[in-house]
């Protein structure tokens, strides 16, 4: 562990190993060329690392967030989890503890969901896509394993299933954020 982060730099607390890192080491831990996630993984540890500590006096604060991007880590089964990636999970768990995710998904979402499902097709994960690479549509394709063509052809068949024409960013942002609570909810497979 020591040759990742300096012993001088860490403390014990609350049984966990706290690590204050400043922006350089940072860096180097999130880099694939350190050896830290294969570390890691090698030894079954994750690491959960908090926003940038802006005040000492704040330190809580600090713990909290590295601890809450552990926890998610070990249910994701990440090696590395930052609490900055924690946002879409943590307000899946707050929704999901209250209410029922369905009831908070966008209507074109629940309808593709149900209709790749009795139809055989796979148009919400196409549109999860389309939407992720909303500036590359060779990319999307390419992830699908589909071609350029067929990518768009799918999404015509959702605008004229839906009456969504997919050109509003309000709309194509709950439209994603819908996908990815069936998903962290476990209503659809994370693809």
């Amino acid at each position: 562990m020591k040759e990742f982060i300096p012993l001088d730099n860490c403390i014990v607390y609350k049984s966990d190993i706290v690590a204050f890192i400043d922006e350089k080491l940072s860096k180097l831990i999130n880099t694939s060329k350190s050896g830290f996630k294969e570390y890691l993984e090698t030894n079954h540890l994750s690491f959960g690392l908090s926003l940038q500590m802006t005040d000492i006096s704040n330190c809580k604060k600090y713990y909290l967030q590295a601890f809450k991007a552990l926890e998610i880590s070990q249910k994701q089964n990440f090696s590395i989890f930052s609490f900055e990636d924690c946002v879409e999970y943590i307000i899946s768990e707050f929704i999901s503890d209250e209410y029922d995710v369905i009831d908070f998904c966008h209507p074109v979402a629940v309808f593709l969901m149900n209709y790749d499902k009795d139809n055989n097709t796979d148009l919400l994960q196409t549109l999860k896509n389309y939407l992720f690479f909303t500036t590359n549509p060779n990319e999307a394709a390419k992830v699908l394993c589909i071609h350029r063509n067929t990518l768009f052809y799918r999404i015509n068949k959702i605008k004229d299933l839906t009456g969504n024409l997919l050109d509003n960013g309000a709309e194509l942002s709950k439209l994603y954020f819908s996908i990815r609570l069936l998903e962290l909810n476990g209503i659809l497979p994370a693809k």
